[in-house]
């Protein structure tokens, strides 16, 4: 038996209402609405010019399904498999973070900075999606992925492989650093880039309800939020050529402290702190002796 369009819409609207009125009422009505286009493979204006439009029990069944994960606080990114990136649009599931526009702003740092992205040879660690990788391999960097998760990293290769960049771009499996042993000389990278996990572990229960969904190990910065970051500021200098760089997220309200971090290294030059549109301190940069 089929239903409308409309009608499907209508019973939504009413789930959406029922999960609590006012602004996220409305947040979760568009996303029931995103929900049914990606069902139906249309447009979500088709919704609405061709409401009466019939759909199958079978799609039927599945918006429903959809939206109750949604409903539950699943992120919409999860319930529907894919987040853009830039121009990219990269499949997404619960094995790693949901990309975040703010990333983009470490993307354009890195850029920016190397004199010719053609060639360089870039190490993103912490791949995730593969959403860093990807964007710097499109501007014609060379670029070493590493994860300490291997279900991560093989989305990660997925996602290059799906817009034909995997040939660009080696994943290697392993904690920070350890893996470019095998593959690459201390002292040659151009570019080592990074969007750790910064949130401090006292505060991760304070989070919204929707990154309960996403992985911990992504999130989970230590007792500061700083643990990994650390690390990465510590290792840098070792795997950089003289005048390379070193890119990083941070979150917010640790723009100072990594500041100092960088400052206390010998081999590295502190660059500067780039804020985001809402403006928060968000990627630092610094510079190989």
């Amino acid at each position: 038996m089929t239903v409308s369009r409309g009608r499907l819409l209508g019973w939504a609207a009413e789930r959406c209402a029922a999960e609590g009125g006012g602004e996220r009422a409305g947040r979760l009505r568009l996303d029931a609405d995103r929900i049914l286009a990606h069902v139906l493979g249309v447009g979500r204006s088709a919704l609405y010019t061709e409401s009466a439009a019939p759909v199958d029990d079978a799609p039927a069944d599945e918006f429903r399904r959809l939206l109750a994960r949604r409903l539950a606080g699943e992120p919409l990114p999860y319930v529907l498999g894919t987040e853009f990136f830039g121009p990219f649009e990269l499949l997404v599931d619960p094995r790693v973070l949901i990309p975040r526009p703010e990333t983009r702003l470490l993307v354009e740092r890195a850029l920016s900075l190397l004199p010719s992205p053609s060639g360089a040879c870039v190490v993103d660690l912490g791949t995730g999606s593969g959403n860093i990788a990807l964007c710097m391999a499109a501007a014609g960097c060379g670029v070493l992925a590493t994860d300490v998760s291997a279900e991560a990293l093989e989305l990660a290769e997925e996602n290059w492989r799906r817009v034909g960049l995997d040939g660009a771009i080696t994943g290697l499996c392993g904690d920070l650093y350890g893996p470019l042993e095998a593959c690459v000389q201390r002292g040659s990278c151009d570019a080592v880039l990074c969007n750790p996990p910064y949130v401090a572990s006292g505060e991760l229960a304070g989070l919204q309800p929707e990154v309960r969904f996403e992985p911990r190990l992504a999130l989970d910065g230590g007792p500061d939020g700083l643990d990994l970051i650390r690390r990465l500021v510590a290792g840098a200098a070792e795997w950089l050529r003289a005048g390379g760089y070193l890119v990083l997220e941070i979150g917010a309200g640790q723009g100072e402290a990594v500041r100092c971090l960088v400052e206390a290294e010998a081999g590295l030059e502190f660059l500067g702190v780039e804020k985001d549109r809402a403006g928060i301190p968000r990627v630092v940069s610094a510079a190989r002796r």
